[in-house]
């Protein structure tokens, strides 16, 4: 990060709010952010730089970059504020009235206005622009996420492009919306921040003792700034009349201080009382709504697709105001020091809701995605908007085409249908003074452009861990098959959802797909197998198909199938294992995707090397991984020398022996079948046999030899319950040995908890060289397949390892339109789609998926410095993998022109 980028960072994101509030004598030019405070504050995410060098930063600051930026001709005193200008000048433009970021610093706008919002410079930027100009604005329309100004990137988009992977209520103005609902009422939150308290990025109290106010106490002392701010831009008698019951908030050290003075109650009366005689009100239904106090202009002039926009204006307006009036000399020392404050206490909690942080894995996300909707479920309006928002924002440059919306399924058809309709009804619902143009009436009458893709949630086998934890002094207990609830239940939705597509033509028209996502890592393809193959083969018939006859089926729509895998990972053996068993398990075929498959395309030495060339993970999964891939090598025709065959074999014996045999704590017999049904396990190719195994239902290996000899397919469930369309899986289910082990894997709770234990191996070079060649050979096996991947630029880069976005696999999968790297690295053009996944929680849109794509590669080089791609070969690989979206989407439209 350059300099600025790091001391602004360092200003409105990692200075305490607290201390700022407490230290009003010691107000200057720097409102109070004292050397020390600033030098402690810097060197937490900047640990490169010495103290003397930060110490040097803070006195260019004090004499340059709190001063008027010298590109101007006009001298003005110095003002901190004036820090925001020396970079928000150099990155932004103003075009069409309306700010616009320059494409060769999109990625310094991304990193920096991805901590901090954009809103913070763009209002900024406006308002001084603006008082140079002598002119004031009083429109506060333009993107949540700006455009940029290249003009390659706008004809590449408005040729037409597709999002595959959207999932919905992520996809919204989710902080934003929980912001809002803050500040327009703070009663009654005390649950839901005790909710935020338990997965808190930042304690009350840190390791160097420094301490921080509650979340809650935060956003009170916000919620009244922000009033007092508001009225001083608007009322000044009544922003001089609250002024000494917000000294009083501000002066409380925690929420009990300021209920018995009563103070939240006085702030919601004064909203309160503001909403209903001033306030722009948006009838949703038959209720009336107030998403913002702030919004000065009513919802009777809004176009849909701005709809994101004016709800946003209320805040962009504040902001704006007050920068005008600190930019003109018109704003108070009292002012400037609450404004600060304001934005330092937005700064938290948008750090509590928008993944900022560094730290990779999905189960960093999962905590950002739980808290999406906190402060808005159950508060009526908010929680109607999101869906809406979504879909309205997704849409609205009208570049895009066609949008595959993921929710998840219900366990009933009626539950499922009831939850479709009232998502329609949120969506397509017109607000009153809502305006649609008369063009984009009719483009709306010629075809749909969302559609849902039902995902399954994944999820841990908790119960079974906590029923083995209580296991653990008998070795050798009969124990539910893994997953066993949840197996369940997905059976029960994925028949759900059959039951809608088949009796609901006009469902069958909006569900277009099924996926299953979320974490990754304890919850395995396996799992899927079953009901995958299940919906596959029935999702056209009934059990009255035979009374109601082929005309009645042949005009209704397959579901198709995708699927998140190879995203997070214990290692890349481990996740490309995950892939090859979707497509094993799961029986993926052409025309199927899967999400992220980060591991297909990652840097293997790199990635490796950051490790030490060491692996952690369970014993059950080394094992695994070591069967696989010493099989999966010699299926994909790699040889294997000496030792890494001898390595392979090693890793595998020991860790049998340890989890099946139970060397290193278990004397006597086993109760269930006898060891010499184990001892022949110890072999690589019957221990594969018994992986492969695993996409059949475990419930039929209970008693596997008599159940095998005795299955019927009686059943649809029993028809797909064994996965029978994989190759010589009848000759695998033959070998005793494999169909024991398989039980074994299941139902044995001692082998599950050996298992369980983790273990941790250096790996060699020629292991890892091994594994590179397997992870090309299956770039092309999916390729071959014509199974496609739906890369997501910036979740990948926040959730994966990989720290820039030039670094992204894509590159890896698809080349065609880039310059050839080598003979012997042909890439295999993988089939490739760029979507957005969870838009609002990673604050970006499909316009900046594209642009910080083509930026990244523009900017990249080879080893003697040189630029590594002409901008023409980039632009035209972009558009390929543009025009591919067309041809992944799950929803064909005949003679689509985008294509």
């Amino acid at each position: 990060m350059d300099n600025i980028r790091a001391v602004i960072d360092t200003l409105f994101s990692q200075i305490n709010s607290a201390e700022i509030l407490h230290h009003k004598k010691d107000w200057d030019a720097t409102l109070g952010v004292t050397e020390d405070m600033f030098c402690s504050k810097f060197m937490i995410e900047n640990k490169c730089y010495t103290i003397d060098q930060v110490r040097e930063l803070y006195y260019l600051l004090r004499s340059d970059w709190i001063s008027f930026p010298t590109e101007c001709l006009e001298y003005r005193q110095p003002d901190f504020f004036y820090v925001l200008l020396h970079f928000s000048q150099k990155v932004l433009i103003e075009k069409d009235f309306q700010p616009c970021c320059r494409f060769q610093e999109l990625l310094r706008w991304r990193m920096l206005t991805y901590k901090l919002g954009e809103d913070l410079f763009t209002t900024s930027y406006l308002a001084f622009n603006n008082f140079n100009a002598n002119i004031k604005r009083d429109s506060f329309f333009w993107p949540v996420v700006l455009m940029q100004d290249n003009p390659s990137i706008a004809h590449i988009l408005r040729k037409g492009v597709c999002d595959l992977h959207f999932h919905l209520r992520g996809s919204s103005l989710n902080y934003e919306l929980n912001w809002l609902s803050l500040m327009n009422d703070m009663s009654g939150r005390q649950a839901e921040f005790e909710k935020l308290k338990k997965c808190l990025s930042h304690k009350t109290i840190t390791t160097d003792n420094e301490k921080w106010e509650t979340a809650h106490l935060t956003t009170i002392k916000a919620y009244a700034i922000r009033y007092y701010l508001f009225m001083r831009i608007t009322n000044k008698k009544k922003a001089e009349a609250f002024f000494p019951v917000l000294l009083v908030i501000l002066q409380c050290e925690d929420e009990m201080a300021i209920q018995t003075v009563g103070a939240i109650m006085e702030v919601n009366g004064l909203i309160d009382s503001y909403k209903f005689t001033e306030g722009s009100k948006l009838e949703i239904g038959d209720k009336s709504f107030y998403p913002d106090y702030a919004i000065l202009d009513s919802f009777g002039t809004v176009e849909r697709w701005n709809l994101a926009e004016k709800i946003l204006s209320g805040e962009r307006c504040l902001l704006y105001n007050m920068f005008y009036l600190i930019f003109s000399g018109n704003a108070s020392a009292e002012d400037k020091w609450l404004f600060y404050a304001y934005l330092l206490q937005k700064g938290q909690i948008r750090r509590e809701l928008i993944q900022l942080n560094e730290k990779a894995g999905f189960s960093n996300f999962s905590d950002y995605e739980r808290r999406k909707e906190i402060f808005i479920e159950g508060r009526w309006g908010y929680q109607e908007l999101i869906p809406k928002l979504a879909v309205d924002m997704a849409f609205s440059k009208e570049y895009l085409k066609y949008l595959e919306c993921r929710i998840t399924p219900k366990d009933t058809s009626s539950q499922l249908i009831h939850s479709i309709e009232l998502l329609e009804r949120q969506i397509n619902r017109r607000l009153p003074g809502e305006r649609t143009s008369e063009e984009n009436r009719e483009k709306q009458k010629k075809g749909r452009k969302h559609y849902y893709i039902l995902h399954f949630i994944k999820q841990r086998d908790a119960e079974s861990d906590n029923r083995l934890n209580s296991l653990i002094e008998y070795p050798c207990v009969m124990v539910d098959y893994r997953h066993y609830g949840f197996r369940r239940k997905i059976k029960k939705q994925g028949e759900a959802i059959l039951e809608t597509v088949r009796e609901r033509p006009r469902m069958a028209e909006l569900i277009v797909g099924v996926d299953a996502a979320n974490s990754e890592l304890y919850c395995r393809p396996e799992v899927f197998g079953p009901v995958y193959r299940y919906m596959k083969c029935f999702c056209n018939y009934s059990p009255d198909f035979h009374e109601l006859g082929y005309d009645h089926y042949k005009g209704l729509r397959s579901l198709n199938f995708t699927y998140h895998v190879g995203e997070d990972f214990w290692d890349i053996t481990d996740g490309l294992r995950a892939i090859d068993e979707a497509v094993l398990f799961l029986n993926l075929k052409a025309g199927d995707r899967i999400g992220h498959a980060l591991a297909l395309g990652i840097d293997v030495d790199l990635y490796y090397k950051h490790r030490n060339h060491r692996v952690v993970m369970s014993k059950q999964n080394m094992l695994d991984n070591a069967a696989w891939l010493h099989h999966k090598a010699r299926e994909l025709g790699i040889q294997l020398s000496v030792n890494v065959a001898l390595e392979l074999e090693n890793i595998f014996e020991n860790f049998y022996d340890e989890i099946y045999l139970g060397k290193k704590e278990r004397e006597g017999e086993n109760i269930f079948v006898e060891d010499e049904l184990l001892d022949p396990g110890r072999n690589l190719t019957t221990y594969y046999y018994s992986w492969l195994l695993r996409g059949d239902d475990p419930a039929y290996y209970l008693n596997p030899i008599s159940q095998l000899t005795e299955y019927q397919y009686h059943t649809w469930w029993e028809i797909t319950a064994l996965n029978t369309l994989t190759a010589d899986m009848a000759h695998v289910r033959k070998d005793k040995i494999a169909v024991w082990l398989y039980h074994y894997y299941h139902y044995d709770s001692g082998v599950r908890r050996r298992g369980e234990e983790r273990c941790e191996i250096c790996l060699s070079s020629e292991i890892i060289g091994l594994i590179k060649k397997v992870q090309h050979a299956m770039r092309k096996e999916i390729a071959s397949r014509y199974i496609s991947v739906e890369a997501n630029i910036t979740s990948n880069h926040l959730i994966g390892s990989f720290k820039h976005y030039a670094q992204h696999p894509i590159t890896q999968l698809y080349r065609l339109g880039l310059p050839s790297i080598g003979e012997e690295e042909l890439c295999p053009q993988v089939s490739v789609s760029v979507n957005t996944d969870d838009r609002g929680i990673f604050d970006t849109s499909i316009e900046d998926e594209y642009a910080l794509l083509a930026l990244a590669l523009e900017k990249e080089r080879d080893l003697e410095g040189k630029k590594r791609y002409a901008p023409k070969e980039v632009y035209e690989w972009l558009n390929n993998i543009r025009r591919q979206g067309f041809e992944q989407q799950f929803r064909k439209h005949n003679g689509s022109k985008y294509e």
